[in-house]
């Protein structure tokens, strides 16, 4: 199994490139052999996936959904199927497990294509802007404490914030507080720096940085209370730092204008969300008739009303692949995707 894992690190290291620092945070907090797919030839790792644990909300309910990350193929290996059949494998092995939803960000900008193929559709969304510090000041900015956090105890009281700012999201991957843990240890590994807004030893806003050789500094999450209190932060955050901008990123919608495409989602267990949306929607009413020809035991007629989902063994309905419904479905909430290890 270490050598297994050795070389998958090999491979890693060979596709993305990483430092030496990333690579020994992922592979110590992130790797686990039991989320490890992997095909070998010739005794040596030709491809591999790890299949995190990362819950989710749908609706705004918490569900049980995987993130895929760290899909690399060897260059001598591609173009051979070898990633489309460990995909496909990935696909059977959370099906079974009763994974609900499956996650990934692309690492380039073809790859939505191909990971189109399996199933999944582009539903996650983020938009990159220059914040200005002129931007208007929020009414009692002044009442307000901005401080950076160093200690492990104000970062772990930040991440508990965080998590429960993204808890009341409709539709949100949830970083708890192992993931937490994990993202503190990027920050410090990357010269990064976490900002905390708080009034009366009450946190109301917190700001995730990264260093940019160009720009400075970027945000990677700025999330708080109310719009109000985020412009605070951030104009105090420019203060501190002694600069009047900052390169600010935040998940969008796809429907709006100049919304970059960043993650894509996959329904693996389709009666368990369709299921869990008719319980949160039950005066809806309406019929499907789905096609899923990788999961075909998702392919069927479903009924939801009165708060439940039933199968049928026909319908007139119109044939949607799954694909189609995932963007029909996720789409409205807004689906939000920050901080990933990718």
């Amino acid at each position: 199994m270490e050598k297994r894992k050795e070389d998958i690190k090999r491979l890693w290291q060979l596709c993305f490139h990483d430092s030496e620092a990333f690579m020994e945070l992922y592979f110590r907090r992130c790797y686990r052999e039991g989320n490890t797919l992997s095909t070998e030839a010739g005794g040596h790792t030709i491809a591999a996936m790890q299949l995190l644990d990362y819950p989710m909300t749908f609706c705004g309910r918490e569900m049980v959904s995987r993130y895929l990350s760290g899909l690399c193929t060897h260059p001598d290996a591609q173009g051979q199927g070898v990633m489309s059949r460990l995909i496909g494998q990935a696909l059977r092995l959370m099906r079974e497990q009763e994974t609900t939803i499956a996650t990934l960000i692309p690492a380039e900008p073809w790859l939505f294509d191909y990971y189109a193929r399996f199933g999944f559709s582009t539903v996650f969304g983020k938009q990159e802007e220059w914040w200005e510090s002129s931007a208007a000041f929020c009414k009692n900015e002044g009442t307000f404490s901005v401080t950076r956090c160093e200690e492990t105890a104000e970062r772990e009281r930040v991440g508990l914030y965080i998590y429960k700012v993204e808890s009341r999201l409709a539709c949100c991957l949830l970083h708890t507080p192992e993931h937490w843990a994990t993202l503190c240890e990027d920050l410090r590994i990357s010269g990064g720096e976490l900002y905390a807004l708080h009034q009366n030893g009450r946190i109301y806003g917190a700001a995730v940085l990264y260093p940019e050789m160009e720009s400075g500094w970027r945000v990677e999450e700025c999330l708080a209370d109310n719009d109000c209190l985020r412009t605070a932060l951030l104009n105090v955050v420019c203060r501190e730092k002694g600069i009047s901008r900052l390169r600010v990123q935040r998940p969008a919608s796809l429907q709006e204008p100049a919304t970059l495409p960043f993650g894509m989602a996959r329904i693996i267990h389709l009666p368990h969300l369709l299921q869990h949306y008719a319980s949160l929607h039950p005066d809806s009413r309406f019929t499907l008739h789905i096609t899923d020809p990788l999961l075909p035991e998702n392919s069927g007629h479903y009924h939801l009303a009165n708060g439940q989902c039933h199968r049928l063994p026909d319908s007139t309905a119109p044939s949607t692949d799954i694909s189609r419904l995932t963007r029909q479905l996720f789409l409205p909430q807004q689906p939000h995707m920050t901080m990933m290890m990718n």
